[in-house]
């Protein structure tokens, strides 16, 4: 790392985000790693360095790398809704593309009626 560039690192919870650097300006970041998904320590140093962009040895605390197994399961608790609605959508979307002719050997008329599709305001009734 740079001289004159430095980070501090911030152990959190109740986040859906394993990692987060969050850049404060003046070549400081703040490095939030998420405690409550379980991870080795392998891991966390990747995830610890990817966050400060730099493949230098990291300090991590034992006692935060691992956490109580519920702790892997809240983003799905927490996001059902999202994820269900996410996942239906993307497949709401491509079904009426493709039965346009918007196929993978037709790549110009797939963009053109995803433009189409996102250009303005949508309900899922209209891409029946």
């Amino acid at each position: 790392m740079p001289e004159n560039e430095n980070f501090e690192l911030e152990y959190v919870t109740d986040k859906a985000w394993a990692g987060y650097n969050w850049y404060k300006g003046n070549n400081f970041s703040l490095i939030q790693v998420n405690i409550d998904f379980p991870i080795l320590i392998d891991r966390a140093i990747d995830l610890a360095s990817h966050e400060s962009k730099e493949e230098t040895d990291i300090w991590m605390e034992k006692y935060a790398l691992r956490r109580a197994s519920e702790s892997t399961f809240r983003f799905p608790e927490t996001y059902r809704s999202y994820i269900i609605n996410y996942n239906w959508g993307q497949d709401l979307v491509k079904e009426y593309i493709e039965s346009r002719g918007g196929t993978k050997e037709n790549p110009t008329k797939r963009w053109a009626f995803f433009t189409e599709l996102i250009s303005k305001p949508q309900v899922p009734e209209n891409l029946r």
